[in-house]
């Protein structure tokens, strides 16, 4: 069967496809190039693997795709354009309307013996952005999502257009880069994530503190569920400060610290411009050479730190 200019619409996506189908009576072999618009009811209904996630788009968006295969053995080589709709991921990952983000991959889709099941494998989807760059590789199979993800100095102009965190209508600067895998549990929602993300002589704004960030130099292991993150150097207002931070359960919210300051303001880290969801618990030690305190200046000021839900518990404290 010779497929030319076959057009049609599903639901709010509409497509035209060319191409043709070989061995149609017995076990049929595509060979289609397709391109349309399509809504994420559709993509969802395609891809079932991704049914019952938190990624969101409000406008159709453009597509160009080459299925070569049969049903148990397919490749699929897939563009999208999501420019024209807003896009999003649980809180991680918030796309703006009209800020252009390219996808292009090649999916492989087989079904092993047992027919009931399907294995959806990323050779390649590489992800562009402003003048970044992501490159992903993944598995989807028996209600399990296993990726890996790359990026090589990412610009952090480019990462605060599409994270919540940081303020867009500011210019950041410096460097990111990411080399992390992950396995994501479809069912519960669970997810292991292992590997580093390094943070280079940046400069942002993000809405949680009140005053620009800048000089961030920052390197984070991630273990499973845990983060061990080594802060070389930290400036924000008068604020310059180094340290480490351990994080044993992500979703617990709960910290050890070490923290060395030459000088500390409070003004410049507290109050807090948003509230969140979590209030962080745990421990640590803070050491300061010079700092303002409740309108007081300190010097050579030191104590170990208990954070709770209740409030935070300075003792013993020396200055």
């Amino acid at each position: 069967i010779s497929l030319n200019n076959l057009s049609g619409k599903w639901e709010k996506s509409n497509f035209v496809c060319n191409g043709i189908i070989s061995e149609y009576k017995n076990d049929p072999l595509l060979n289609l190039s397709i391109k349309g618009f399509a809504t994420e009811a559709s993509l969802k209904e395609v891809f079932t693997e991704i049914k019952g996630s938190d990624i969101h788009f409000d406008n159709s968006m453009s597509f160009a795709s080459n299925i070569k295969g049969t049903e148990d053995n397919m490749s699929v080589a897939l563009v999208l354009n999501t420019t024209k709709s807003s896009v999003k991921y649980s809180t991680w990952f918030t796309k703006p309307l009209d800020y252009p983000l390219f996808m292009d991959g090649v999916l492989n889709i087989k079904r092993p013996s047992d027919r009931s099941l399907k294995r959806l494998t990323i050779d390649r989807l590489n992800i562009r952005f402003g003048s970044a760059s992501v490159d992903v590789k993944g598995d989807v199979y028996k209600g399990k999502a296993a990726f890996s993800v790359k990026t090589n100095d990412m610009s952090m102009d480019d990462v605060d257009s599409i994270i919540p965190y940081f303020k867009r209508e500011f210019k950041s600067a410096g460097t990111v880069s990411t080399q992390l895998s992950m396995v994501y549990d479809l069912k519960d929602g669970t997810r292991d994530i292992d590997g580093e993300v390094k943070i280079k002589d940046a400069q942002f704004e993000t809405g949680v503190l009140p005053k620009m960030v800048s000089k961030a130099d920052i390197f984070a292991k991630v273990s499973g569920s845990s983060v061990n993150a080594v802060i070389n150097s930290f400036e924000t207002g008068r604020t310059k400060l180094s340290g480490k931070i351990y994080m044993p359960d992500i979703a617990r919210h709960d910290l050890n610290f070490t923290i060395a300051a030459q000088y500390l303001d409070v003004d410049d880290l507290y109050p807090l411009q948003e509230k969140r969801k979590f209030i962080p618990t745990g421990s640590g030690s803070i050491t300061v050479k010079n700092g303002r305190f409740l309108n007081l200046d300190i010097e050579s000021f030191r104590a170990d730190v208990l954070m709770g839900k209740e409030g935070i518990t300075l003792k013993p404290m020396t200055f």
